[in-house]
């Protein structure tokens, strides 16, 4: 089958629509399909046919745009069977809405109404709008692909016309990257390097964007908890400094360690005792399934889509953004070292059913259905 992948970024250096385009070019590559990758600029693909898509660089508006009429101009004109888009174009027969809709990331991203307004009226929030319109109510995509019941309930909630087209595949996990076996390997080198304890109660939280991932409300919960013997490593690029203050002032910086950017994260998942990822929201942040995978419970929000793969008290626990002292109650709980390796074994088992290749096998049936 001639199939188009479209993402205007296509590296494995960036987020994870980034990344997941990559899994599924390389996958449709091995399965004998005949790949044409559209992207503005693109990390060498062997066995997929690059075209580089124009975009004008005068403006976030203008880059939205011109990409996605570009984008559908040179997919049409090069005979694509089934294009499938991870970013909003004109026309497509697969639109995955995997990193959130404009009018849920306005909410989340301007809590005063007044700010929100002035922003979804900024001609940015307005081509976003237009691209989405044309996607969930104008007939543009023939299916939508959404990563959690969370996105699907988000997408009805705004454009209910497009019911009939929504289907959930949920994200899946590469169990020979990610498993328990890890921790006999990294679990005490990493600790050594930071100076943790074999004895330490280690949460990890992987973030790049610290604010809207929630770390404060782990600081605070961590601050309620006042015990010592509980540590936390924090993984990512996000701006440290205004978080290494308020680790001051609430007397808990010696508990909390930076790292900074990691590519190979699953060293640090299998130096942890639990995942911890208290964010304000996620469509699906698939690093909780990575953490699953190596053996940690999760503790993660409602607002994260990937929450629909934890189930109280037997692989995790589930927050209200921003409920410190619910997360506090729920570390405590996990210091009991049996229920934690019981949560730990049953939270592997449920990243076991969770691969990839399930994932992309439902993707190709996607594909010869609407063919």
């Amino acid at each position: 089958m001639k199939i188009g992948i479209v993402c205007r970024i296509y590296t494995d250096k960036k987020g994870g629509k980034e990344r997941y385009s990559m899994m599924l070019c390389r996958h449709l590559i091995q399965k004998g399909h005949t790949v044409h990758l559209f992207a503005h600029r693109a990390d060498p693909e062997p066995g997929a046919l690059f075209h580089r898509v124009p975009m004008f660089p005068l403006s976030s508006p203008a880059k939205h745009l011109s990409f996605a009429y570009f984008a559908s101009r040179m997919a049409q004109k090069a005979g694509i069977e089934i294009l499938h888009s991870m970013d909003r174009i004109m026309e497509q027969d697969i639109f995955r809405a995997s990193d959130g809709l404009n009018p849920v990331q306005l909410q989340q991203c301007y809590p005063s109404p007044f700010v929100r307004w002035l922003k979804s009226i900024g001609p940015r929030r307005q081509v976003l709008g237009y691209l989405e319109k044309r996607i969930f109510t104008k007939g543009k995509a023939r299916s939508i692909i959404a990563n959690s019941r969370l996105v699907r309930d988000q997408i009805l909630a705004h454009y209910p016309a497009a019911a009939d087209l929504i289907r959930v595949i949920y994200n899946g996990v590469d169990t020979r990257r990610f498993h328990p076996g890890l921790k006999k390997i990294y679990r005490d080198q990493i600790r050594r390097e930071y100076q943790i304890g074999p004895e330490k109660l280690l949460l990890i939280f992987v973030a790049n964007d610290f604010k809207l991932k929630g770390l404060k409300t782990l600081m605070a919960a961590m601050k309620r908890l006042d015990d010592s013997d509980i540590e936390a490593l924090i993984i990512g690029g996000g701006h440290p400094a205004p978080y290494r203050r308020e680790a001051e002032k609430l007397g808990i910086a010696g508990q909390i360690h930076f790292t900074g950017t990691e590519p190979e994260v699953e060293k640090f998942l299998a130096a942890g005792d639990l995942f911890v990822l208290t964010t304000w929201y996620d469509p699906f942040a698939n690093v909780c399934l990575e953490a699953m995978a190596c053996g940690l419970p999760v503790i993660t929000t409602t607002a994260n889509g990937a929450a629909e793969r934890i189930e109280a008290d037997v692989n995790g626990y589930i927050i209200a953004p921003g409920a410190a002292e619910n997360l506090a109650r729920s570390i405590f709980r996990l210091r009991d070292q049996n229920r934690r390796d019981a949560m730990a074994k049953a939270a592997a088992e449920t990243a076991r059913a969770c691969t990839w290749d399930a994932h992309f096998e439902r993707i190709e049936s996607l594909y010869e259905e609407l063919s």
